[in-house]
């Protein structure tokens, strides 16, 4: 029986991981189409929204389906697409062609995530658990997002064209159908409880899409929205214009611009990771505001380095990289925390029949702020300037700072009314 779990567990990882190769590489695409299409940087950007505005509507959409198909139809599926588009992109890597690449990407990472975040609960016994888990998911994501750049950059570095890293991705989505397929997605260690049992008979008279809409009438998920969207709108704004701001501002090559950002993506999944160990000592709460005040401190102090910052050439290794060049990718390992533990407090707060359209919340709201956190950074650093541009995710960290103490009061007040019901 634990071989069949660890087995499951290895299935919900490497389908976890695919996206994160797949979907997060849009820094590496928009880098790419500027210098080789001659795309503007306007342009550009909109590929953020093709993958999330999609993420966003087939969030929505889906989440019945989901319901009814299970994980295991589900994920299969869903990397069997994954798998065709990078076989699309691999033949053709021109901007209409990345425009359906990152709408499908966006369509497979939905049903991906929403399987993956309601699945949890068959390893979880507690809130504890549940959190480090989802901290440990959220950190091996970010270190197959780091991977991806590197693999992007070997190929960029040893083959003709950028775009035959594709071929390797669509490979890895093959191994991951036979994963999928021998692996039995169920409960193995336990019989369902008499709380799971009434959930899931609750869950089939109210319908999934009737409990994710009742979701928005409750106080707790205002807050819950505004954080994630303000978190978001960081890491992705950071994600997809890092590469140019250090091609542009900081005058890397091309190949060290896309091998940077994996500091910024190491410190994420480092954040994450190590949170889940502090997480059992220290309260969330403290977690999260020492780490978006560091994360602040961090940002201000790399645009005044940016500013002092005079390029005498082109930085094309390691050992010519400008010290300038570490401080906003170690960002992220105070803001790397935020997310999961956003996330898991919102999971563990309500039963498990509304993990499914929970998931897909988060989802959405993730996606809106991406897809903003992305345009407003592109519009302005083609209108002001890429140091200027970085300055603007310091105002959602600064709001972040100010709503988590009003989020852990609503957070407790609702767990204390719920265990007052039941």
């Amino acid at each position: 029986m634990k071989t069949k779990n660890a087995l499951l567990l290895l299935a919900l990882i490497f389908s976890f991981l695919m996206p994160a190769f797949i979907l997060n590489c849009e820094g590496v695409v928009i880098m790419n189409l500027i210098k080789q299409h001659h795309v503007s940087m306007s342009a550009a950007s909109w590929l953020q929204g093709c993958k999330d505005i999609t993420i966003m509507i087939s969030s929505f959409a889906l989440i019945s389906l989901i319901s009814r198909l299970g994980s295991k139809k589900a994920l299969f599926f869903a990397t069997l697409i994954e798998m065709i588009i990078c076989f699309m992109m691999a033949t053709d890597a021109t901007l209409n062609m990345a425009r359906v690449y990152f709408i499908l990407a966006g369509l497979s990472f939905a049903v991906i995530k929403i399987s993956i975040y309601s699945s949890i609960s068959l390893f979880a016994k507690d809130e504890s658990q549940h959190a480090g888990f989802l901290s440990v998911l959220e950190g091996m994501y970010m270190l197959g997002i780091l991977s991806g750049f590197w693999v992007f950059s070997f190929f960029m570095s040893y083959t003709a064209h950028w775009n035959n890293t594709f071929w390797f991705l669509g490979g890895l989505c093959a191994v991951g159908l036979v994963l999928i397929l021998i692996t039995p997605f169920k409960r193995t260690d336990e019989e369902p409880t008499a709380e799971d049992i009434a959930d899931a008979a609750a869950a089939k008279k109210e319908g999934v899409f009737a409990e994710f809409v009742a979701l928005f009438g409750r106080p707790i998920f205002f807050l819950f929205i505004i954080l994630t969207f303000m978190y978001v709108f960081v890491e992705q704004s950071l994600t997809t214009w890092l590469p140019t701001y250090n091609n542009i501002v900081l005058k890397l090559s091309d190949v060290l611009s896309v091998q940077v950002v994996s500091i910024f993506l190491l410190g994420l999944a480092l954040g994450r990771l190590l949170s889940a160990f502090v997480m059992k000592y220290i309260h969330w709460k403290k977690v999260l505001l020492a780490c978006i005040i560091l994360a602040i401190a961090t940002f201000v102090t790399s645009i005044v380095a940016a500013y002092a910052y005079k390029p005498v050439g082109v930085s094309v290794n390691w050992l010519q990289l400008p010290y300038v060049a570490y401080l906003i990718p170690l960002t992220g390992m105070f803001i790397g925390p935020i997310y999961p533990t956003l996330c898991s407090t919102i999971l563990t707060s309500h039963p498990k029949r509304y993990q499914v359209p929970i998931s897909g919340l988060i989802i959405i709201f993730s996606a809106i702020g991406g897809t903003i956190g992305a345009r407003i950074i592109g519009g302005a650093f083609e209108s002001v300037g890429g140091i200027s541009a970085m300055k603007i995710p310091i105002i959602p960290l600064v709001i972040l700072l100010f709503l988590v103490l009003p989020y852990e009061f609503i957070v407790n007040r609702h767990n204390n009314g719920r265990e007052a019901t039941q």
